[in-house]
């Protein structure tokens, strides 16, 4: 929705001017623009490793040398007990290959590659084991309003008359006024016009006001559109009507006279209420955050039963809140669009990019909802949870196989039951140990709780 600037405001680069000449003054190089640091601030973020794959990394460093020093060992002890030399090089060989780290190498990687494949099915991407480790991390979950929880275009609400006109005539001159006007809400009243099909009179004569309204001519008689205060000036207060907060208003007046009043509004996505209710049932607390006016976040915010909600936050305001929350130890999730949103995306513990968004919001993100809309974040929160746990269980089976065949392969039951492993059935239980990580990430492909 449009955000008014006047003389002395900070306008970001890339805005849009609406409907007035503008003049504007540089004061920043393009290395210190808000677009210069974004890009710098993504530069710094190099790929990430997941916490549970540096564990792997030590647990392998540790576990390498020691299969080798077991394996000599069991050579000397078997070779000191008078055993055939063969045998000992043999046990020794068997070591070594049974503790082959294969299935600690599969344990991550596989359930990632599964997790990936199953969230792009339903609809979203998941950044890897990394993101999902912070994804089960993250407590308080802060949603832009405009293309996130809302369609991100105005359309008309409702049409209130006010004097001789009927809804359909009032919304026919309102068309007519704005047909020359290149601003959202001039195009959400034509659409609505449209859709209705209503003959719209041909005006002349168009006088732009900026950040006040329109003055036209409609069927020869002058009509104006615009703030109340500005139709005020001339008309007095203005009649006395039922506010709505969401709403952005257009007055119209004829001939010096009211004749009606518009309401826009940039409506919900049908998805939003059941969304907040069920990430609020996974245990995280959602947090609006926009650069929308109070009254209208406010009214969002109480409509979708979320508590906390900000308007008018410029993208510093957002990165502040997430790093406000984050320094006192909450872990937070960002949900947003554009590349207003990126440095919050960023700097929060997991990022989250709505599907259609900028491709550098899409490349701050831990996570990426494909298509349009947020229908599938609750899915994608539960996948990350699901993925930890499947590395959890993959890393399980892989270490107590290790425990149970090492000691097995290095003869420790031959003196009681004379059982003992060649190397061909120790290159079997190693492939057996990989298989079944594997299959053990299968199961995420399939789950769907």
């Amino acid at each position: 929705m449009p955000v008014e600037k006047a003389a002395g405001d900070m306008l970001l680069g890339g805005s849009i001017n609406g409907s007035s000449t503008l003049r504007l003054e540089v004061a920043r190089g393009a290395g210190d623009s808000t677009l210069g640091r974004i890009v710098e601030l993504l530069r710094r973020a190099q790929g990430e490793r997941a916490g549970i794959e540096d564990l792997v990394d030590r647990i392998a460093a540790v576990f390498v040398p020691a299969v080798i020093g077991i394996a000599v060992l069991t050579f000397a002890v078997w070779a000191l007990a008078g055993s055939d030399p063969l045998a000992a090089v043999e046990r020794l060989a068997t070591v070594l290959i049974i503790a082959c780290p294969c299935a600690l190498g599969l344990a991550t990687p596989t359930a990632v590659v599964v997790a990936i494949g199953r969230g792009a099915r339903e609809g979203y991407l998941l950044e890897g084991a990394a993101a999902a480790e912070r994804a089960v991390r993250v407590r308080a979950l802060f949603l832009d309003k405009t293309g996130t929880l809302t369609e991100g275009r105005p359309e008309l609400r409702s049409v209130v008359p006010l004097g001789e006109l009927d809804e359909d005539g009032v919304l026919a001159v309102a068309a007519a006024a704005e047909a020359a006007s290149e601003h959202p809400l001039a195009r959400a009243v034509l659409a609505a016009a449209g859709e209705r099909g209503l003959a719209v009179p041909r005006a002349s004569r168009l006088e732009a006001h900026a950040g006040r309204g329109i003055a036209t001519k409609v069927d020869g008689v002058p009509v104006r559109a615009g703030r109340r205060e500005w139709l005020e000036q001339d008309l007095g207060p203005a009649p006395e009507v039922e506010e709505d907060p969401r709403a952005s208003e257009i007055w119209l007046e004829r001939d010096g006279r009211w004749l009606g009043l518009l309401r826009l509004a940039d409506p919900l996505r049908p998805e939003a209420a059941d969304v907040v209710a069920a990430l609020k049932r996974q245990g995280l607390a959602p947090e609006l955050l926009s650069g929308d006016r109070e009254a209208v976040v406010a009214s969002v915010a109480a409509e979708l039963g979320i508590a906390e909600a900000h308007g008018r936050m410029l993208p510093e305001d957002k990165l502040a809140r997430v790093v406000e929350r984050e320094e006192a130890g909450t872990p937070v999730g960002m949900v947003g669009d554009g590349i207003n949103d990126t440095p919050a995306l960023k700097r929060a513990t997991f990022g989250i990019s709505v599907g259609g968004a900028d491709s550098m919001a899409a490349g701050a993100a831990d996570l990426v909802l494909l298509g349009h809309g947020i229908a599938a974040l609750p899915r994608a929160f539960a996948l990350a949870r699901e993925t930890l746990g499947t590395i959890h269980r993959n890393l399980l089976l892989a270490f107590v196989y290790n425990v149970c065949a090492i000691p097995i392969a290095a003869g420790a039951l031959v003196p009681a039951f004379g059982i003992s492993l060649t190397p061909s059935i120790g290159a079997l239980a190693m492939s057996l140990s990989s298989v079944s990580v594997v299959l053990s990430s299968l199961l995420l492909a399939g789950s769907r709780r």
